[in-house]
């Protein structure tokens, strides 16, 4: 008879599960969250430039 090593695919039910038992801790290692800070920080750029630029409803010239 073989033995499996895998974890069993079944849940079981009457066992309350946690949140923290779903999620795979190597993707929040830095060389996950750098390039999303970097592209967080873009991102805030940008809309910040746009809202900052003047428009029709506020010229530069007040």
């Amino acid at each position: 008879m073989q033995k499996s090593y895998r974890k069993n695919g079944i849940p079981d039910l009457r066992r309350r599960t946690h949140y923290w038992d779903e999620i795979d801790f190597k993707y929040l290692a830095m060389r996950y969250f750098i390039p999303v800070v970097i592209m967080i920080t873009v991102l805030m750029i940008g809309v910040m430039m746009v809202a900052a630029t003047p428009n029709s409803n506020f010229p530069a010239t007040i």
